[in-house]
């Protein structure tokens, strides 16, 4: 926050910032936030840990409201979750979380595939990863797909159909 605003000596993360102004107010207050995973790739983000990590040592009052599968791997790390596991007031809630990427919201399929390489699902990933061949596209030609998706199958990947 320092780099990015400008302010000598500012020694506050920007989620620390921001609950703090809100925590002034009386009665009560809503942050709403539309975080997504992979935010601390980013120079001078420290992404989500951040949020639960001030919320949960200086707010303990608060009452956070999160999907339910933003502790999942695809989102969070160990640390991080174990952060979240010690925040006194939470709710998880599966309508809060956003399935479709604002950056990817046509390729859905790329969003399952690498959750299912990253989590190890090699049979996920396959299924995903292999679609049908199609030889109306130079890219997708039939013979090359269906001696993959043999092969698939000999070594045990089961038909997608048999799921």
């Amino acid at each position: 926050m320092k780099s990015r605003k400008g302010i000598p000596g500012f020694g506050m993360s920007e989620p620390e910032f921001l609950i703090s102004v809100m925590d002034r107010h009386d009665q009560w207050a809503t942050i709403i936030c539309l975080v997504g995973g992979g935010q601390e790739i980013n120079t001078g983000e420290a992404g989500i840990a951040e949020w639960f990590r001030v919320l949960c040592a200086s707010y303990p009052d608060w009452t956070v409201y999160i999907p339910n599968n933003l502790v999942d791997s695809e989102y969070t790390d160990a640390r991080t979750q174990k952060v979240v596991a010690r925040i006194q007031r939470l709710e998880k809630r599966q309508n809060l979380h956003l399935a479709t990427s604002v950056r990817s919201f046509r390729a859905e399929s790329v969003s399952a595939f690498v959750k299912a390489f990253l989590d190890r699902d090699r049979v996920e990933a396959m299924i995903l990863f292999l679609p049908d061949g199609n030889d109306e596209d130079h890219t997708r030609r039939r013979e090359c797909y269906d001696c993959t998706y043999e092969y698939s199958r000999s070594i045990g990947i089961p038909d997608l159909a048999a799921r």
